[in-house]
């Protein structure tokens, strides 16, 4: 993935990394259904921070906020994951730990899930 509108984020191929206590990026190209799922993954490297990662549409702006995630996880300070929904928590989920696996996808049915090490949240 390469990407744009970096703010306060340093980029490189495939990953990011923040240099504030707020910013963003967008992917250059969208994310195409393959026939099964299509989505993002992400594993925290620590625990303690707090971000939201997630699919998403941006207007263009440069300025990514929290309400340009349509569907996605929050990752808060206190270790634990909510379920965000155009800038919305929907669910407060469990605690995660560094090196989870967490995956926001849709399926091949159009309905979007949420996975933690595999298992739906």
């Amino acid at each position: 993935v390469l990407w744009k509108c970096a703010y306060n984020m340093n980029t490189s191929l495939g990953s990011f990394t923040s240099t504030a206590s707020s910013g963003g990026a967008i992917a250059v190209r969208s994310i195409q259904q393959n026939g099964t799922y299509s989505g993002v993954s992400f594993k925290p490297q620590t625990v303690g921070s707090s971000f939201t990662l997630g699919l998403g549409t941006q207007d263009g702006s440069g300025i990514v906020v929290q309400s340009d995630i349509s569907y996605g996880f929050q990752v808060k300070s206190d270790n634990r994951l909510y379920i965000m929904e155009s800038g919305t928590i929907k669910v407060v989920g469990g605690t995660y730990k560094a090196d989870d696996e967490i995956v926001v996808y849709v399926n091949s049915e159009g309905a979007v899930e949420y996975l933690q090490n595999g298992i739906s949240q």
